[in-house]
């Protein structure tokens, strides 16, 4: 049930089941609750490939942690904030007036 809540509006299944407290609940708490859920699950998942491939199971399972770290964190790497401190968007062609 979490699982379907955490989705929030990517699907009409919450706003069925709500009716109109879907307008005013936040989903976020619900996509926690089911990442917490979920953890059991892909931990038995984890130990049962650890047990049967081993070093490949190793390798797979640490590509997929930094994957996912690189993902939630990607946006990061294009990002520049000028020695000025000013937050506009910088370019990499963009100079300051000489004065």
């Amino acid at each position: 049930m979490t699982l379907i809540f955490g989705l929030g509006g990517t699907t009409p299944l919450p706003r069925w089941l709500l009716g109109r407290a879907y307008e005013i609940l936040t989903f976020e708490r619900f996509t926690f609750w089911a990442t917490l859920m979920a953890m059991p699950l892909v931990g038995i998942l984890a130990v049962e490939m650890l047990d049967r491939f081993r070093a490949k199971a190793a390798v797979g399972l640490s590509l997929a942690a930094v994957g996912t770290v690189g993902a939630a964190l990607w946006w990061l790497l294009g990002k520049s904030v000028p020695a000025d401190g000013d937050d506009d968007e910088c370019r990499a062609g963009d100079r300051l007036p000489q004065s």
